[in-house]
């Protein structure tokens, strides 16, 4: 029953980033391409490595089938609280902190124009720029004459 439960979630695991990739880059929805940008770091040789090894131990080894599972929840649950739940929380004391407000990232081509002042994950914290059009570049004239 384990090795069944291992196999469904490495066939999840292994092609799910493949089959997201092609989707989210078919599909106009800024939300999804702002989630890819955040999230598809995470899936890169490295993770494809391990769960081949894992893969093949399986065959093998009772042990590595729980490892396997435990390897491809653990790496979604790090994914998960990192980039949302943790980013969430420091996003939101940071805004707090520099009195700004939090969006997510495709929040902000409808918020116009802004000061970045903190990102982490899917979240920024953002303030309202102010422009001066009297004198937009900050110009000092030079006293000295």
């Amino acid at each position: 029953m384990l090795r069944i439960i291992f196999y469904i979630l490495f066939a999840i695991a292994f092609f799910a980033p493949m089959v997201a990739n092609i989707y989210i880059t078919q599909n106009p929805d800024e939300s999804l391409k702002a989630f890819y940008i955040v999230v598809f770091k995470y899936f890169n040789l490295i993770y494809y490595a391990i769960l081949i090894i894992f893969l093949f131990a399986s065959l093998k080894f009772k042990e590595a089938v729980i490892g396997g599972i435990i390897f491809i929840l653990g790496y979604f649950g790090f994914i998960y609280i990192k980039d949302f739940y943790l980013a969430k929380k420091h996003a939101l004391n940071k805004a707090k902190e520099l009195n700004a407000k939090v969006l997510t990232l495709d929040e902000l081509k409808d918020f116009g124009s802004y000061k970045l002042l903190y990102k982490e994950g899917y979240y920024v914290v953002v303030k309202k720029a102010t422009y001066n059009h009297s004198n937009p570049f900050g110009y000092v004239k030079d006293q000295r004459k």
